[in-house]
């Protein structure tokens, strides 16, 4: 130990240069959709889309807290990023929003989407091309600032 207790500012000095170093991820929340369904099938009325993903949420080890995160909104696009289907209706499975994701870990929300009457010519399109999912989500660590959360590509399962 340093004269006159000069140790806690070293080690002061070693916690600000491992945080000045911390990747982005580490301070802050970061989510991805993944498991992504839909299916398109004939309806009463034209055709229907249903469809779910998992929303998986990460707050980083050094955030300053847990992060409150809701989900604004919800769409189906194509994979160059054409809106198909906006807003597209969803909810969560067995839980509730706003969501809260502790500081440190990871969490999992089910979304189920739809279900959503589609036009014919909609419904062939998300049938024969690639899809996504895209969400925009809000959270506290980002003082309430929306971002875009966009999934992978797949494809829809159709029944004729």
């Amino acid at each position: 130990m340093l004269k006159g207790g000069h140790h806690g500012g070293v080690a002061a000095l070693s916690c600000a240069l491992l945080l000045s170093c911390a990747d982005k991820s580490d301070i802050t929340l970061t989510a991805n959709l993944s498991e992504p369904r839909a299916t398109v099938a004939p309806g009463v009325f034209g055709f229907s889309f249903t469809g779910d993903c998992t929303l998986v949420l990460q707050v980083g080890g050094y955030a300053s807290d847990a992060s409150t995160v809701t989900v604004e909104t919800f769409s189906l696009n194509s994979e160059n990023q054409e809106s198909l289907v906006a807003p597209l209706d969803w909810k969560p499975v067995g839980a509730t929003l706003p969501f809260v994701v502790a500081k440190g870990s990871t969490s999992k929300l089910m979304l189920q989407l739809g279900p959503t009457q589609l036009t014919e010519s909609l419904a062939n399109r998300i049938c024969t091309e690639s899809i996504v999912y895209v969400a925009a989500v809000s959270d506290s660590l980002a003082q309430g600032r929306v971002s875009e959360v966009r999934g992978q590509a797949f494809m829809a399962g159709c029944a004729k």
